[in-house]
């Protein structure tokens, strides 16, 4: 049964994932997605592929799609409960990377 695997990649890996996937054959669709938690923009790609060649998509895809840190601005809440400005801090988070569902699929 052909898979169908669904990739969430940030916006700045999307072109290097399609060309590496199209230069191995895979044909892929992809559309603009919106993250939730830092509202940047991602891409899902829709990927049809024989099971023989499954791990060979999740490899792209991860040797593509890396992990980076960033430092984003955090407020610390308790500034308002005592009724000052909330302090702004920087945190450093891991973005980047890919969020991969693998589903079957009677057809592509």
């Amino acid at each position: 049964m052909v898979k169908l695997v669904m990739a969430i990649v940030q916006n700045s890996d999307a072109k290097k994932l399609n060309d590496v996937l199209l230069k191995e054959g895979l044909k892929t669709t992809f559309v603009s997605t919106t993250g939730g938690f830092l509202k940047e923009g991602n891409s899902t790609f829709l990927i049809g592929v024989d099971p023989d060649r499954l791990e060979k998509v999740i490899e792209i895809i991860k040797n593509t799609c890396q992990k980076r840190e960033r430092m984003i601005s955090s407020a610390i809440p308790a500034g308002s409960i005592l009724g000052t400005i909330p302090e702004s801090y920087p945190t450093k988070i891991v973005v980047g990377g890919a969020t991969i569902f693998v589903v079957d699929a009677e057809k592509v």
